[in-house]
């Protein structure tokens, strides 16, 4: 039963998560419109506003669990009116499998920087799953100074790091709190982590 829960409480997270994305993203027009910034994301003449979903863990590849809240957020926008969820698979660190194309239907590749413009030149807004591809986000930053950038943080590294004593595999959570300065929003996986987040002076 004590697994059940943690489960439990595992999807209710994961649910809040989602959501807070989601309102994010009726608010962005708004915002956008407010800031008289419709040069770059013309909402009444696109039938669907596309949303970048940049992540370096599809299944087969998994490092965690943001893979399966990936997928999940592919899944919560298939059906939607008004937008569209296109993932955006970063190849650095793992080549995409060959049938990436025919599982994942309509998903892009950034195998080299060279890639980054082409892959985001019709994309309305990012929802970033990354921290350790610093250099990938800021990129998107200076070609696309526009572009709302939505960073999802499912770890803070630097408490991990404290966690862990100071791991060689954590020591690099400066990355991360760069990530967070080239984001127009930070999406938090729950209050503890907020209040962590708040702490660290983020």
């Amino acid at each position: 039963s004590k697994i059940l829960n943690m489960l439990t409480i595992i999807e209710f997270e994961e649910l809040i998560v989602l959501t807070t994305v989601f309102i994010i993203f009726y608010y962005i027009p708004w915002i956008q419109k407010y800031k008289s910034n419709l040069d770059t994301i013309n909402f009444k003449n696109q039938k669907k506003m596309k949303i970048g979903l940049l992540t370096n863990e599809l299944p087969p590849i998994i490092y965690g669990g943001v893979s399966t809240w990936v997928l999940n957020f592919m899944k919560m926008f298939e059906d939607d009116d008004n937008y569209e969820a296109v993932p955006i698979f970063l190849a650095y660190m793992d080549p995409a499998p060959d049938n990436f194309p025919e599982k994942y239907p309509g998903i892009r590749i950034i195998n080299t920087p060279d890639d980054v413009y082409e892959v985001f030149k019709d994309i309305d807004i990012v929802v970033n799953n990354l921290w350790i591809a610093l250099d990938t986000v800021k990129q998107i930053g200076h070609l696309f100074p526009k572009l709302p950038i939505v960073s999802v943080c499912h770890s803070l590294i630097k408490m991990e790091h404290i966690t862990n004593l100071g791991s060689q595999y954590t020591n690099n959570f400066c990355q991360q709190e760069i990530t967070f300065q080239y984001s127009d929003f930070v999406v938090l996986i729950s209050k503890a982590e907020k209040k962590y987040y708040e702490s660290f002076g983020y």
